[in-house]
């Protein structure tokens, strides 16, 4: 009964042949949507985009993300979560790999109603964590064991999760989303 409110299902002839049937599955949930603000690491240490994938795989229809790459620069671009070739776009960012990194670069351009940091937590340009004033509660995603990834989110009033050694995306989808509080799919 509960899937029945959340999805329907319409049956269409499919004009051709009267053998097949075109089905159309539609979400019927309602979600409504937020806006992320992501800051990614694009340091040379840091190997974190199939975190970022995963995350972009957990967006709503609603939902838009403004992601900043950073090291010692940083690149920002906002894209809604419905908009074709988002991941290519994404990717066009984390190109560029650069041999510095400084935590505050890629913080100073966040904007969204939450805040993630993915990144491996070897910061070794700029102040140190101790002068972070964040305006929200930062997600702290982190490609392996950091406890300055951990600081961090202990700082902000945010939460840590370690996602390097686990490899299959679902899973990382689904630690993702805890993160969120956002319900798991029903399929």
């Amino acid at each position: 009964a509960l899937l029945q409110k959340m999805l329907s299902l319409r049956a269409s002839p499919h004009f051709g042949t009267g053998h097949y049937q075109l089905l159309t599955v539609r979400d019927n949930h309602i979600v409504s949507g937020k806006h992320y603000g992501i800051a990614v690491d694009t340091s040379i240490s840091c190997t974190s985009e199939n975190i970022l994938y995963a995350f972009i795989d957990t967006l709503s229809a609603e939902d838009k993300i403004t992601v900043v790459t950073f090291g010692t620069h940083s690149e920002k671009r906002t894209f809604n979560a419905i908009e074709p070739g988002i991941k290519q776009h994404v990717a066009d960012m984390l190109r560029t790999y650069q041999t510095g990194s400084n935590l505050m670069v890629g913080l100073s351009e966040l904007e969204g109603d939450e805040y993630i940091l993915i990144s491996d937590g070897l910061f070794n340009e700029g102040p140190g964590i101790e002068n972070l004033s964040p305006q929200r509660p930062l997600i702290c995603l982190s490609s392996q064991i950091s406890p300055t990834m951990r600081d961090i989110a202990r700082l902000t009033g945010g939460q840590y999760e370690i996602l390097g050694h686990v490899k299959e995306a679902a899973s990382i989808r689904r630690i993702i989303r805890r993160a969120l509080q956002k319900p798991d799919p029903i399929y």
